[in-house]
């Protein structure tokens, strides 16, 4: 998904497993991968790429998929390692800034809004693209210059900066 975002927006089973993605011919896997629409020229190379990239790595025919939790501390799944590792993404600064925000007098939903914003969750159309959302265009609806991103309306568009 990271490596090739494009080929990944393409394919008919995003989430699915090796088993589902090919098949075993003579035991030696072959990678059947269904796209939802056909490609352009210049994104060829990336399925080629994709392809060299896959033969590379050899699958063993004895055994199953399985999904698999990679944690430092446990190998298992569980609720609780799942907290504990997200409790470890924020930074001391950013709770007390998000401490203090909520301190603030002013309306719940301005408070909110702000809380939004710091943490980049606010549907701009860069994060709508980042979720795969395919849009006509992804820059600013006021300016047309620049990404629609969670800092530039604030700070970068040359029309809201006038207002």
């Amino acid at each position: 998904m990271y490596r090739y975002p494009r080929l990944y927006l393409n394919a008919k089973l995003r989430q699915a497993t090796l088993s589902e993605l090919g098949k075993w011919i003579q035991n030696r896997w072959e990678w059947i991968i269904e796209w939802r629409c056909d490609w352009f020229g210049w994104e060829k190379s990336q399925i080629i790429e994709l392809r060299q990239h896959l033969t590379q790595n050899t699958l063993n025919f004895q055994n199953e998929d399985e999904w698999l939790w990679k944690d430092e501390e446990i190998e298992q799944y569980s609720i609780k390692s799942t907290y504990k590792k997200l409790q470890n993404t924020f930074k001391t600064e950013d709770l007390e800034l998000y401490s203090l925000l909520w301190k603030v007098k002013a309306l719940l939903s301005a408070q909110h809004f702000t809380w939004r914003v710091f943490l980049d969750r606010i549907a701009t159309k860069e994060n709508l693209r980042k979720r795969r959302v395919m849009l006509e265009s992804y820059l600013c609806p006021m300016c047309g210059s620049m990404e629609e991103s969670t800092n530039h309306p604030f700070f970068t568009c040359k029309i809201t900066g006038i207002v």
